[in-house]
């Protein structure tokens, strides 16, 4: 092997290790974006089922009697209260997870960068 082939051997480990690094990074960048706006909607719908079985209980403790459809919206917001605060657990546990991963891998490109070398030479 001559010393140009070398070179362009070379050039394309890196130009693939960089393109394989670019579309991770843009990857991880698009799945935290979706990742925070779930977990804003998640926190906007506990906000409203909560302020939404707060008036109602008021309304049931001021009038002393419960409606039957006061009944079915307290239902439905508890309901609701508890979906998304179920998500929000599940957010909240996947971005731990995350985390930890993060913790324990950071290093892996920098070791598959040195292998690719070691194999080119």
């Amino acid at each position: 092997m001559n010393s140009e082939e070398v070179s362009i051997r070379y050039f394309i480990c890196f130009a693939s290790l960089y393109r394989f690094g670019y579309i991770q990074y843009k990857e991880k960048q698009q799945y935290e974006t979706y990742m925070n706006q779930d977990l804003i909607d998640a926190i906007i719908n506990v906000s409203s089922a909560a302020y939404s079985n707060i008036s109602n209980l008021e309304r049931v403790l001021s009038s002393e009697e419960m409606e039957v459809e006061q009944w079915k919206t307290l239902k439905r917001d508890y309901n609701r209260l508890l979906r998304h605060l179920g998500k929000i657990e599940k957010i909240s546990i996947c971005y731990l997870n995350r985390l930890e991963q993060t913790q324990y891998s950071s290093n892996e490109p920098s070791i598959i960068a040195l292998e690719s070398v070691e194999y080119l030479n």
